[in-house]
Protein backbone atom coordinates (compact mmCIF):
# COMPACT_ATOMS: atom_id res chain seq x y z
CA UNK A 1 0.00 0.00 0.00
CA UNK A 2 1.07 3.59 -0.52
CA UNK A 3 2.01 6.09 2.14
CA UNK A 4 -1.44 7.66 1.86
CA UNK A 5 -2.43 6.56 5.37
CA UNK A 6 0.36 8.65 6.91
CA UNK A 7 -0.47 11.68 4.78
CA UNK A 8 -4.20 11.63 5.53
CA UNK A 9 -3.58 11.43 9.26
CA UNK A 10 -0.81 14.04 9.15
CA UNK A 11 -2.95 16.50 7.17
CA UNK A 12 -6.03 15.89 9.30
CA UNK A 13 -4.16 16.39 12.56
CA UNK A 14 -2.33 19.48 11.27
CA UNK A 15 -5.73 21.10 10.81
CA UNK A 16 -6.97 19.98 14.21
CA UNK A 17 -9.76 17.85 12.78
CA UNK A 18 -11.25 14.68 14.20
CA UNK A 19 -12.12 11.82 11.89
CA UNK A 20 -15.77 12.74 12.33
CA UNK A 21 -15.15 16.37 11.33
CA UNK A 22 -13.09 15.37 8.30
CA UNK A 23 -15.81 12.93 7.29
CA UNK A 24 -18.47 15.64 7.53
CA UNK A 25 -16.39 18.08 5.49
CA UNK A 26 -15.48 15.58 2.75
CA UNK A 27 -18.63 13.44 2.79
CA UNK A 28 -16.51 10.35 3.46
CA UNK A 29 -17.62 7.97 6.22
CA UNK A 30 -15.64 8.25 9.47
CA UNK A 31 -14.94 4.51 9.56
CA UNK A 32 -13.72 4.63 5.95
CA UNK A 33 -11.30 7.42 6.88
CA UNK A 34 -10.13 5.40 9.89
CA UNK A 35 -9.43 2.45 7.58
CA UNK A 36 -7.31 4.72 5.37
CA UNK A 37 -5.35 6.05 8.33
CA UNK A 38 -4.70 2.59 9.76
CA UNK A 39 -3.61 1.26 6.37
CA UNK A 40 -6.49 -1.22 6.23
CA UNK A 41 -7.79 0.20 2.94
CA UNK A 42 -6.78 2.58 0.19
CA UNK A 43 -9.10 5.36 -0.93
CA UNK A 44 -10.96 5.03 -4.19
CA UNK A 45 -9.83 7.52 -6.80
CA UNK A 46 -12.94 9.58 -6.08
CA UNK A 47 -12.21 9.75 -2.35
CA UNK A 48 -8.51 10.40 -2.90
CA UNK A 49 -9.42 13.37 -5.11
CA UNK A 50 -11.90 14.61 -2.47
CA UNK A 51 -9.20 14.48 0.19
CA UNK A 52 -6.56 16.13 -2.00
CA UNK A 53 -8.99 18.91 -2.90
CA UNK A 54 -10.06 19.38 0.71
CA UNK A 55 -6.47 19.61 1.95
CA UNK A 56 -5.45 21.62 -1.14
CA UNK A 57 -2.54 19.33 -1.94
CA UNK A 58 -1.60 17.54 -5.17
CA UNK A 59 -2.93 14.01 -5.41
CA UNK A 60 0.64 12.73 -5.77
CA UNK A 61 1.58 14.39 -2.47
CA UNK A 62 -1.34 12.69 -0.75
CA UNK A 63 -0.07 9.39 -2.14
CA UNK A 64 3.27 9.91 -0.41
CA UNK A 65 5.50 11.58 -2.98
CA UNK A 66 7.79 14.19 -1.45
CA UNK A 67 8.22 17.76 -2.68
CA UNK A 68 11.49 17.06 -4.50
CA UNK A 69 9.94 14.15 -6.41
CA UNK A 70 6.87 16.24 -7.28
CA UNK A 71 9.05 19.12 -8.48
CA UNK A 72 11.16 16.82 -10.67
CA UNK A 73 8.01 15.12 -12.04
CA UNK A 74 6.50 18.51 -12.94
CA UNK A 75 9.74 19.65 -14.57
CA UNK A 76 9.91 16.48 -16.66
CA UNK A 77 6.25 16.84 -17.65
CA UNK A 78 6.77 20.49 -18.61
CA UNK A 79 9.77 19.59 -20.75
CA UNK A 80 7.86 16.76 -22.44
CA UNK A 81 4.89 19.04 -23.15
CA UNK A 82 7.14 21.79 -24.54
CA UNK A 83 8.92 19.24 -26.75
CA UNK A 84 5.64 17.82 -28.02
CA UNK A 85 4.29 21.33 -28.73
CA UNK A 86 7.42 22.14 -30.75
CA UNK A 87 7.06 18.91 -32.74
CA UNK A 88 3.39 19.68 -33.46
CA UNK A 89 4.11 23.32 -34.28
CA UNK A 90 1.85 24.59 -31.49
CA UNK A 91 2.23 27.52 -29.15
CA UNK A 92 0.45 28.42 -25.87
CA UNK A 93 -1.98 30.73 -27.70
CA UNK A 94 -3.35 27.71 -29.57
CA UNK A 95 -4.43 26.19 -26.25
CA UNK A 96 -6.19 29.38 -25.20
CA UNK A 97 -8.13 29.32 -28.46
CA UNK A 98 -8.98 25.64 -27.99
CA UNK A 99 -10.20 26.35 -24.47
CA UNK A 100 -12.39 29.19 -25.74
CA UNK A 101 -13.70 26.93 -28.51
CA UNK A 102 -14.54 24.23 -25.98
CA UNK A 103 -16.53 26.75 -23.92
CA UNK A 104 -18.36 27.89 -27.06
CA UNK A 105 -19.27 24.29 -27.92
CA UNK A 106 -20.71 23.82 -24.42
CA UNK A 107 -22.86 26.91 -24.93
CA UNK A 108 -23.99 25.88 -28.39
CA UNK A 109 -25.08 22.44 -27.17
CA UNK A 110 -27.67 24.12 -24.97
CA UNK A 111 -29.17 26.24 -27.75
CA UNK A 112 -32.25 25.49 -29.80
CA UNK A 113 -31.83 24.91 -33.54
CA UNK A 114 -33.06 28.43 -34.25
CA UNK A 115 -30.58 29.94 -31.83
CA UNK A 116 -27.78 27.79 -33.30
CA UNK A 117 -28.45 29.49 -36.63
CA UNK A 118 -28.24 32.91 -34.95
CA UNK A 119 -25.00 31.89 -33.23
CA UNK A 120 -23.48 30.92 -36.59
CA UNK A 121 -24.61 34.19 -38.19
CA UNK A 122 -23.04 36.15 -35.36
CA UNK A 123 -19.81 34.15 -35.67
CA UNK A 124 -19.64 34.86 -39.39
CA UNK A 125 -20.18 38.58 -38.75
CA UNK A 126 -17.33 38.57 -36.24
CA UNK A 127 -15.02 36.85 -38.74
CA UNK A 128 -15.90 39.34 -41.47
CA UNK A 129 -15.35 42.34 -39.19
CA UNK A 130 -12.02 40.90 -38.03
CA UNK A 131 -10.76 40.35 -41.57
CA UNK A 132 -11.56 43.99 -42.50
CA UNK A 133 -9.16 45.32 -39.85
Amino acid sequence: MTNISNKVKELRESRGLSLKQLGEKTNINKSTLSNYEHNRAEPSRKNAVKLANFFDVPLLYLMGYDDATLKKTLENASEAIADLMRKLGLNPDDFEQLEALNEAVKLIKGLSHENNEKWLEYGNLLLKSQSKK
